[in-house]
């Protein structure tokens, strides 16, 4: 799941940065075989802003009985700012280019 993806016609490698950047486009074109790619992203972002989410409330709820003192709001808001710059760090590992004749009209992005 976290692998960064190829083109699924000649397995041409993206780069993290070129990745966020196609991950809000539907279709892409390859930059070496030049053919059409879809990009499906959407469901790979869910579950990823879920399972952060889940991972933040789960620290920070732990920390704030653990620690009850002043600090303790400082460290729940250094926990949640480093899990969403986690998520923002992740985002490119979990799309996937598929060929445009695979993806059914149902697909989420």
């Amino acid at each position: 799941m976290f692998k960064l993806p190829k083109c699924p016609y000649c397995g041409e490698e993206y780069s993290a940065k070129e990745v966020k950047k196609a991950a809000n486009q539907k279709l892409l074109k390859c930059k070496k075989c030049e053919k059409r790619i879809k990009v499906k992203s959407a469901a790979g972002r869910i579950i990823l802003a879920i399972v952060a989410f889940a991972v933040a409330f789960g620290l920070d709820f732990l920390f704030f009985f653990l620690f009850q003192n002043e600090t303790v709001y400082m460290l729940c808001g250094v926990i949640t700012v480093a899990v969403i710059y986690l998520i923002y760090l992740l985002l490119p590992y979990v799309c996937k280019f598929v060929k445009p004749d695979e993806a059914t009209d149902d697909d989420q992005n």
